[in-house]
C-alpha cells in the first residue's frame, strides 16, 4: 500500500543539467513557487486516503510533487502539471503527446514488477539487488494517446528531489530511468547512467 503525505517545502532546486533545450524540445525551467497573499494561512490538507485519485491529489496539492512511501520505496508522484519539466519529449520513436498525474494504485502495480523486469536485463541486474535502496520520481505521460509511467531513480539522497527532477550526468547505476507502459504491463526503456 503507498501512502502519501503533502510536501512542505516547494522551493527546494535541484542539480538539474544545464544544456540548453534542443529545438522543439520543450524548456527544462521549474514552475515557479505558488505565491500567496501575506499574512493569508493556507489551510493543511489532511493526507489523502490510500485510495485516492490521481485528479484529487492534484487539486489538493495545487502542482506540488507528492510524498509517496510503500514498504520498499521512497518516491516522488509527479502531478501532470510539472510532467514537462522532466524534458520527455519521446517515448521509444513516439512522440509525447499528453501527461497526467500517476495515481497510488499505478505506482504499487509499476513497483510490483519493476525488481523481475531489472532482473531480466544485464544492465538490470545490479540495480535489482540494491533496487530497495532508490529513490524515484513517478511521471504520468502519453505517447501516442497512450499512458506511460517514467520512472526516474536514483540511490543518493539528492537535493530538492521532492520538489524537482533530478538530472545527472553519468553516476553509473546509481542513476536509472525506466519506462512503464501502463496498457501492457510491460516495462521499457531501461537507461542507465554512465560512468563518466
Amino acid at each position: 500500500m503507498v501512502r502519501v503525505a503533502r510536501l512542505t517545502s516547494l522551493a527546494l532546486l535541484c542539480a538539474c543539467s544545464s544544456r540548453a533545450p534542443r529545438e522543439g524540445e520543450p524548456s527544462r525551467a521549474l514552475d515557479p513557487p505558488p505565491t500567496e497573499p501575506t499574512g493569508t494561512a493556507r489551510p493543511r490538507p489532511t493526507a489523502p486516503s490510500p485510495t485516492a485519485s490521481a485528479s484529487s491529489l492534484a487539486a489538493r496539492f495545487g502542482g506540488s510533487f507528492v510524498k509517496a512511501r510503500g514498504v520498499d520505496v521512497e518516491g516522488a508522484i509527479v502531478p501532470e502539471t510539472r510532467a514537462w519539466s522532466f524534458g520527455m519529449t519521446e517515448i521509444g520513436k513516439q512522440k509525447v503527446d499528453g501527461a497526467f498525474t500517476p495515481d497510488e494504485a499505478l505506482v504499487a502495480k509499476a513497483e510490483a514488477g519493476l525488481g523481475a523486469a531489472l532482473q531480466a536485463t544485464k544492465e538490470g541486474k545490479p540495480i535489482a539487488a540494491k533496487l530497495r535502496s532508490y529513490k524515484r520520481q513517478y511521471v504520468g505521460l502519453t505517447a501516442a494517446g497512450k499512458k506511460k509511467l517514467y520512472i526516474n531513480a536514483f540511490c543518493s539522497d539528492e537535493p530538492g528531489w521532492l520538489s524537482a527532477p533530478v538530472s545527472v550526468d553519468d553516476g553509473g547505476d546509481c542513476y536509472f530511468q525506466i519506462v512503464y507502459d501502463v496498457e501492457s504491463g510491460r516495462f521499457l526503456e531501461l537507461s542507465v547512467n554512465g560512468m563518466g
